[in-house]
C-alpha cells in the first residue's frame, strides 16, 4: 500500500492523466509516471507508440478502482515511474525519471576489438537520443554509452535539441524521443557491412 499523504490523495479526488485504453477499453496499467511537479499518468503497454491525446482526466480513486495494484506504488517520489513487464506483475519495479531536454547526439563508430560480433560488420552511424541537463552533458553520456556497448568513435555528427514534435508522429525518431525521456538514453545503430 502507498503512503498515507498519497492514499488521501486519491480519496479526495486529485486529478490524473490516464490512457483511454485503460479507462474506456479496460486495459491493464503498465506504466505509471509521477512528474517532478507531482502529476500522475497511467498507460497500457504499447503507450510509445499511440499518441499523447489518447490522455484523459480521472481521479486517482478512479484509478484504484479500475486497477488495485497501482496502490502500490501511490508513494512513487516525484519525478520516478514504475512499470510492469507482464499483465499479473507488480507495479513494484522503480526508477528516477530522467529530466531535462533530449538531445540527438550523432556518431559514426566501429565495433572495437573487444565487441562480439566485430567481424559482421564494419561500423555504424548512431543516433544517441539523451535526456539531460545540457548538450555538453548529452555528448559526454553517448560517449560513455557507446564505449561501455565496445564501440569505437570515428567521428562526430550533428547534435540538438529534440523532443516529440520534431519527427512525424508514430516514426521512428518519435519514438526514440519518447522512449528517451522515459530510459534517459536510446541508441539507434544504422550499421554497415563488411564488403
Amino acid at each position: 500500500m502507498g503512503c498515507t499523504g498519497a492514499v488521501e490523495a486519491y480519496v479526495t479526488g486529485s486529478v490524473v492523466l490516464i490512457s483511454r485504453r485503460v479507462l474506456e477499453d479496460g486495459e491493464p496499467i503498465f506504466f505509471v509516471a509521477r512528474s517532478a511537479s507531482g502529476h500522475w499518468e497511467f498507460h497500457p503497454q504499447d503507450h510509445l507508440d499511440r499518441p499523447r491525446d489518447d490522455l484523459v482526466q480521472s481521479t486517482l480513486a478512479t484509478v484504484v478502482a479500475l486497477d488495485a495494484s497501482v496502490e502500490a506504488v501511490l508513494d512513487l517520489p516525484e519525478g520516478w515511474h514504475a512499470w510492469r513487464d507482464t499483465e499479473s506483475g507488480a507495479l513494484t519495479q522503480r526508477c528516477p525519471s530522467p529530466t531535462g531536454p533530449t538531445f540527438l547526439v550523432e556518431f559514426e563508430a566501429r565495433p572495437s576489438a573487444s565487441h562480439p560480433d566485430r567481424t559482421s560488420f564494419r561500423g555504424a552511424f548512431v543516433n544517441c537520443y539523451i535526456r539531460c541537463s545540457s548538450l555538453q552533458e548529452a555528448r559526454r553520456a553517448a560517449r560513455q554509452e557507446l564505449e561501455s556497448e565496445h564501440w569505437e568513435i570515428v567521428s562526430d555528427g550533428d547534435s540538438h535539441e529534440v523532443d516529440d514534435t520534431t519527427y512525424e508522429e508514430q516514426s521512428d525518431g518519435w519514438q526514440y524521443v519518447r522512449q528517451a525521456q522515459i530510459d534517459g538514453i536510446v541508441l539507434a545503430f544504422h550499421t554497415y557491412r563488411l564488403e
